[in-house]
């Protein structure tokens, strides 16, 4: 079930760059993207991310 999401990442440039990040691995590579659709769209990463508590 990993063996794909894996190939696709490795095929992916934005996968592969996010793969950089500490902990995220393939299948978060190539989940991301698909949720959140595309990056250029947020001006800073902490657009991205749940506001602080």
């Amino acid at each position: 079930m990993e063996r794909r999401p894996a190939a696709e990442a490795l095929d992916d440039p934005v996968a592969r760059r996010l793969m950089t990040v500490p902990r995220v691995a393939a299948m978060t590579a190539v989940t991301l993207p698909a949720a959140d659709g595309d990056f250029h769209r947020f001006t800073n990463a902490d657009e991205l991310g749940p506001p602080p508590t």
